[in-house]
């Protein structure tokens, strides 16, 4: 298609979204949820925010594909086609397309996640249009040969710990070898639209099953390009244009997600079985089910999480000298989302490390928390956001993750979403003690709690003492048989009368 076609188009698609009505924090930069946004003919996205002054360009290009839309059996397969897509093209090979970033300043990755699939590219902003060309050949030119999908299945395989013989399948679906955070996870995701019951396996996976994915999904309408950075609007604009643009237009696939359902009443407790085998040290955690992203509780738990995160360190790890690193987390996913707290620590220390976890959630339950407290800790979260606003990449990385939180499940709505970006900092802002309160009394309840104990099956410490032991006793039995030796040579007759 043409450029001149192209160009009346874009008059028509190209929009200034408008910052969030709500007034903006004092932490946010100037103009952070103010980007622009082009559509072309195709449906394909483009995002783009300009900071002069930067020496670089961090492109995200976002295909709506994840791992949550396939059943277990088919489960890698976008992960697969991620792999592949790196493998080399007609006009290049892997290591060929590697120099093509590397040599001009960049790096490039991809991540694989539930909902969505995300290609990296930061380049020096002088070559900012090489990263654009990589990206489109990628997508255009790579062949899926037998070889290339072995290799990708191999290195996909070596990300997940190897893959695994029928042996160890057959012990793990009976729970040996079975991580405790595998066996909490299957608790608070019941059924498979979350997590998989087996270990990983791609054998069911063909390369048509690959191909076929790659065309139906891999369409100008699915995708989105982020640019943020330091380049020449017009040109970059032009070479997106005369590349993504020419891709041809096809109908956006029916996708959809299974939201788990809310997981049976606690408490539960859940061990690791046989793995770790061997080790030194376990953990301790303590996981809640919520609601996801998208639910007007989540800033709430972020800033409940926050506040948690400083109350374990202090106690666990500062007062008590257990931990190294104790924290808080939460984990989003749009429809639903997990609250842990966890610690690493001696086995031995793990029954005194579940303590002081449960005596602080049981505290703040009965302990109101402070509008200051709520406050200083609103404070500390935007403080350390704004830091990850001042590189390129960071600022990528936020527009990304709006972009797919935006996304609701079953719905193919993502980008249709954004006449406005939603501001997180304000989000956070807004939270009060009383949203606090209210959070921990829905979702900190000890009957939805379950803890997760992680140790090894046989400590170092035991495993030298056995094996200590065991060399003491053939050193024994050693001593021993010498000795009866000597003696039953020192009763035989000479030679001469032996017959």
């Amino acid at each position: 298609m043409s450029y001149s076609k192209y160009s009346s188009i874009l008059l028509l698609c190209l929009l200034v979204l408008p910052g969030s009505a709500a007034a903006q924090s004092g932490y946010t930069p100037r103009g952070l949820y103010d980007v622009e946004r082009i559509r072309l003919e195709n449906g394909f996205q483009v995002l783009l925010k300009q900071r002069p002054g930067s020496r670089n360009v961090a492109f995200r290009l976002i295909v709506n594909i994840g791992t949550r839309h396939f059943d277990c059996a088919q489960r890698e397969t976008p992960h697969l086609l991620e792999h592949l897509l790196f493998s080399g093209t007609t006009r290049h090979t892997e290591a060929e397309l590697e120099h093509l970033i590397t040599d001009h300043g960049g790096s490039w990755n991809a991540v694989t996640g539930t909902e969505h699939t995300t290609f990296h590219i930061d380049i020096f902003d002088r070559f900012a249009l090489q990263g654009i060309d990589a990206l489109h050949e990628i997508m255009t030119d790579t062949v899926f040969t037998p070889d290339k999908i072995r290799k990708a299945k191999g290195i996909v395989y070596r990300e997940e710990g190897g893959n695994p013989g029928a042996l160890r399948r057959l012990f793990y679906n009976f729970g040996i070898g079975k991580r405790a955070w595998k066996k909490a996870n299957e608790w608070l995701l019941p059924g498979t639209g979350a997590v998989c019951p087996g270990l990983v396996s791609m054998d069911g996976i063909t390369g048509e099953d690959v191909s076929q994915v790659f065309k139906t999904v891999y369409v100008p309408a699915n995708m989105t390009l982020i640019a943020v950075g330091n380049y020449d609007r017009a040109k970059l604009i032009d070479r997106i244009i005369r590349t993504f643009g020419g891709l041809p237009r096809a109908p956006k696939p029916a996708m959809s997600v299974v939201t788990p359902p809310s997981p049976a009443t606690g408490p539960a407790a859940v061990s690791s079985t046989l793995s770790p085998f061997f080790g030194s040290s376990g953990s301790f955690s303590a996981a809640f089910r919520t609601e996801g992203r998208n639910h007007s509780d989540a800033a709430p738990l972020i800033v409940l999480s926050s506040y948690l995160n400083a109350k374990f360190y202090e106690q666990v790890r500062i007062n008590a000298g257990l931990s190294y690193a104790p924290e808080t987390v939460m984990f989003f996913q749009p429809d639903y989302g997990i609250f842990y707290a966890t610690a690493d620590t001696s086995v031995r220390n793990l029954e005194r490390v579940r303590e002081i976890m449960a005596g602080i959630l049981e505290m703040i339950r009965r302990e109101k928390i402070t509008p200051e407290e709520a406050e200083r800790t609103k404070k500390k979260i935007l403080l350390q956001w704004a830091q990850g606003y001042e590189t390129n990449a960071g600022l990528a990385s936020l527009y990304e993750d709006i972009l797919v939180r935006a996304k609701l499940p079953g719905t193919n709505s993502g980008g249709e979403q954004l006449g406005s970006l939603q501001n997180y900092e304000h989000e956070i802002g807004a939270v009060t003690a009383e949203d606090l309160e209210r959070v921990i009394r829905r979702y900190l309840h000890p009957v939805r709690r379950i803890d997760i104990r992680s140790v090894p099956t046989i400590s170092y410490t035991v495993f030298f003492a056995f094996t200590g032991g065991m060399l003491l006793l053939i050193a024994l039995a050693g001593v021993y048989r010498l000795r009866r030796a000597g003696k039953q040579k020192k009763g035989m007759p000479p030679f001469y009368l032996r017959r």
